[in-house]
């Protein structure tokens, strides 16, 4: 969803949030999707997951890939291959 979108469709309905803050309303949308107990969901959430995962590895530094190596302990597929991107780059930033 981009600021246009959200402005022209959402808003009017959610005027108490403002297209600066539209991080929080999709974070909203995530809380809104655990709280149905739609399994449908899952794998909507699993590339939320994965997305957030190679965010981190792009912005990251030390303490990030820290983070990044232990969630790779509890997860699989697409969202561990991300992770691992993440764990990767960051790596490479760091470097000497």
């Amino acid at each position: 969803m981009d600021i246009a979108y959200f402005e022209s469709k959402i808003w009017p309905h959610m005027f108490y949030m403002s297209s600066d803050t539209i991080w929080k309303w999709k974070m909203n949308v995530a809380r809104v999707m655990g709280n149905s107990r739609d399994k449908s969901y899952l794998p909507d959430l699993e590339r939320v997951k994965g997305m957030a995962a190679w965010a981190m590895g792009q912005i990251g530094d030390k303490q990030t890939k820290s983070l990044l190596e232990a969630l790779a302990k509890n997860h699989t597929g697409q969202v561990l291959e991300e992770i691992l991107f993440a764990v990767q780059s960051i790596r490479e930033k760091i470097r000497p």
